[in-house]
């Protein structure tokens, strides 16, 4: 028999200020909800717009993993499309991620009276206010729906070593898969996890049930359940080299990247510091056996991935060290970092103060006053306006409208779909203007990929019918301005009108 595990009983007023967190992080994550989608959104856009057997073979040539574009898939079926539509399941996986967060920190102080109430409310609110949970809950990509996933899976993992019970392993070993097959990213904190396991079973405490056996049967499973996935892992390999255009390369004497890529890791590694110097000079005293193994699954998830993706990175395997392919560490960080009430555990004051200290760091850090302050907005750095370029085009003038756009949307695939031109490739590059945002008149404008390249080796007279439109900073665009090779195409035009990072080239028509 094993006994049930240690569960921290918060009090009614503890619920009642993780409530009154979540309706607020509920409002910020509502607030831009509406807005154009950007370039991202707008392949999920595009995965599911067709047919239902369209969806898997579109996600696959971005990328990324079905499972998630199904999920919307269904959503758009009964809601329609629209943004709201396709920002749902992220919005309500955003919403949930705060409460389940606070019971994640709470699970960590099973046995205390003050700090698990203390790391529940502190956990929340950096959860509520941090701008990578706010930014991935009103985006319709999978990130958002991942970290709820990889919260559960946590949960479930901390349930598992203290009763690891045959359904528990399998719950395991289900949540894992899920994880991993919603982003092929998510092998980095199972396989952090997994290696943690094996070193809790080679050093478990009296305490611990969960043994050898127990973890043969987890490492047995999940392979097994993942194993539709390897293909994609595959291809996503196999085209790391695109990568490298849109993400930074990183060197090994760029250490401090670790530090900076997903915030807050400086605060992590204080909270698990207090926890070893606790550990190492009361002997335990405070810290109950199993309390160690469940802060060693949550640190191995937040810390080891950032290792790992900076390893690769730094190697020239694949630049991974960026927010987006860690966003599984992001809550598992803001846990960590609420372990220092542990300082604070008798001390009211030096609760609120140490609190206050946590997330006013991270609201400084999350830019979010800044951005209501100096440009009205809590998002600031998703500045792409398809929707308003959309219906600008679609207002035009017969006479004015052009009859084909060259688009360049600064997709990564675009350098090996434009060598190895196909049909679907080039549906691919061009859905920002083919999914949720159609251009309206008749006829209808022609699409097509533009290959500036090719364009600036073969020049050709274009006629004031063609338009461009240009995905990218206006900096980037000054730099083709200066560009001894595409400099001649974009001085044909004379008419440059931005939507945010999108820019719109046309001639005047005399």
């Amino acid at each position: 028999m094993t006994s049930a595990p240690s569960v921290p009983k918060l009090a009614p007023s503890t619920l009642g200020i993780v409530a009154g967190v979540t309706i607020a992080s509920a409002i910020l994550r509502t607030w831009h909800v509406g807005e154009s989608l950007w370039l991202d959104e707008l392949h999920t856009s595009w995965c599911v717009h067709g047919d239902w057997s369209d969806v898997s073979r579109r996600a696959l040539i971005g990328n990324q993993s079905p499972l998630y574009f199904y999920v919307v898939k269904l959503v758009v079926f009964v809601l329609g499309e629209s943004e709201i539509a396709l920002r749902l399941v992220s919005l309500l996986s955003g919403i949930a991620l705060v409460p389940l967060t606070s019971l994640l920190a709470a699970r960590l102080f099973s046995r205390s009276t003050i700090a698990a109430p203390t790391a529940a409310i502190i956990a929340a609110m950096m959860v509520g206010v941090s701008h990578l949970p706010i930014f991935y809950a009103s985006e319709a990509r999978p990130y958002a729906l991942l970290q709820l996933v990889m919260v559960v899976h946590l949960l479930i993992a901390i349930a598992m070593i203290e009763q690891p019970t045959l359904r528990m392993q399998c719950l395991w070993a289900a949540s894992a898969a899920l994880v991993i097959h919603l982003h092929p990213t998510g092998l980095l904190p199972i396989g952090a996890e997994l290696f943690t396991l094996a070193i809790l079973v080679q050093f478990r405490p009296p305490s611990q049930r969960f043994g050898y056996r127990q973890f043969g049967l987890c490492a047995l499973l999940l392979p097994l359940l993942i194993f539709p996935q390897l293909e994609l892992i595959r291809l996503a390999t196999a085209r790391r080299a695109n990568w490298s255009l849109s993400f930074e390369q990183v060197a090994w004497h760029d250490l401090p990247q670790l530090f900076t890529v997903v915030p807050g890791t400086v605060l992590a590694l204080a909270g698990l510091a207090i926890v070893v110097a606790i550990a190492l000079r009361q002997r335990a005293s405070k810290l109950e056996d199993l309390q160690f193994s469940r802060i060693a699954l949550v640190a191995a998830t937040a810390l080891l991935p950032l290792v790992l993706a900076y390893i690769a990175s730094a190697a020239g395997f694949a630049p991974l060290l960026t927010a987006r392919y860690l966003v599984c560490s992001i809550v598992p960080l803001i846990v960590l970092a609420s372990l220092l009430v542990i300082v604070c555990e008798k001390s009211t004051l030096r609760a609120i103060a140490v609190g206050s200290l946590l997330v006013g760091f991270t609201l400084y850090q999350s830019g979010l006053a800044q951005n209501v302050m100096t440009r009205g907005v809590l998002i600031a750095d998703r500045r792409e306006d398809w929707r308003g370029l959309v219906e600008h085009l679609s207002a035009l003038a017969e006479t004015e409208r052009p009859a084909t756009i060259h688009l360049r949307s600064g997709l990564i695939e675009a350098p090996e779909l434009l060598k190895h031109r196909t049909s679907e490739g080039d549906a691919f590059l061009v859905f920002p203007l083919t999914a949720i945002y159609q251009i309206s008149g008749d006829p209808a404008p022609r699409i097509v990929p533009l290959d500036i390249r090719s364009l600036a080796r073969e020049p050709r007279s274009l006629g004031a019918s063609e338009a461009l439109v240009l995905r990218g900073s206006e900096r980037s665009f000054v730099e083709l301005q200066q560009h001894p090779t595409y400099a001649p195409v974009i001085a044909s035009f004379d008419q440059a009108t931005w939507f945010g990072n999108l820019v719109l080239l046309r001639r005047t028509i005399k």
